[in-house]
């Protein structure tokens, strides 16, 4: 193996990361620790094609860009590379990028890749446009061909969960539609909702608010009468009291007058002789 490889990998490994002199644009390095390499790989090279066009590199020379393509991948990346056995400075650009697809897209299992596209099902939590990224990018190997954005509208309309079940049903009533038309649909029928829900609460809350108000008004004109008003005054029926004699007035009113004693039953001098 040719030493200059290992120098190369290491002048690219220690100069800045993700920096290039003249740029300010970065990208992060390929993580080949990924489960899914083969979509790792398509997601990182399209990011790194797009970085080549930003920075105006797209069309520098074969040797300048393996060497952006192997510096942007990161120091893993190298070891990958080493595999392949190639020299560095006869390698051309293209080549090197087709031997990075054959070893991060190995032969895919159609019937598998096939599974996992139709049992998908949206998750909880996942809005409307993960959904449907998610989708998308699971049939890119299933090889559907022309009908491929037809089933990810079939299985984005099936894979709704349970929160979106008016929105299943608006999708299917519309019938043969485009993949964006469904997905326009259940954007707009979910925001029309969402903006409903909003509009009866602040409903609901002005009610309260102009009903505890108008309680407010009522008891304080209540109280403003209550202070304004002349008093009532109260009158007391008068009670006639009757004073009843003592005892020792009725004693002498009964003294008899001719002999002076006190009759209890009767007294001659009023009554005359008995």
């Amino acid at each position: 193996m040719p030493n200059q490889v290992v120098e190369t990998a290491t002048v690219a490994a220690t100069t800045p990361r993700n920096k290039v002199a003249g740029s300010t644009c970065s990208i992060q390095h390929l993580n080949i620790a990924s489960k899914n390499l083969s979509y790792e790989w398509k997601r990182w090279f399209t990011q790194f094609k797009i970085y080549l066009r930003a920075t105006s590199l797209e069309r520098e020379e074969n040797g300048r860009k393996v060497a952006l393509l192997l510096h942007h991948m990161g120091p893993e990346a190298l070891e990958i590379f080493n595999s392949f056995d190639v020299n560095i400075d006869s390698v051309t650009y293209d080549n090197l990028i087709s031997k990075f697809e054959k070893h991060f897209t190995p032969k895919t299992n159609i019937s598998i890749e096939r599974h996992k596209f139709f049992t998908r099902r949206q998750l909880e939590g996942e809005s409307l446009e993960e959904f449907v990224t998610a989708l998308s990018n699971l049939s890119l190997t299933c090889d559907f061909t022309e009908l491929r954005e037809s089933l990810v509208k079939d299985i984005f309309t099936c894979g709704l969960n349970s929160g979106f079940a008016e929105v299943k049903q608006k999708i299917i009533s519309e019938g043969a539609i485009t993949l964006d038309k469904a997905v326009e649909l259940a954007k707009t029928y979910t925001l029309s909702k969402i903006e409903a829900a909003s509009c009866s609460v602040v409903g609901a809350v002005h009610y309260n608010t102009s009903h505890n108000e108008m309680g407010q008004r009522r008891w304080k004109n209540r109280a403003h009468q209550r202070s304004t008003s002349p008093s009532t005054r109260r009158t007391t029926p008068s009670i006639r009291r009757t004073t009843s004699p003592s005892p020792v007035s009725r004693d002498r009113k009964n003294i008899c007058q001719r002999c002076g004693q006190h009759h209890s039953i009767q007294v001659p001098s009023r009554w005359g002789k008995v």
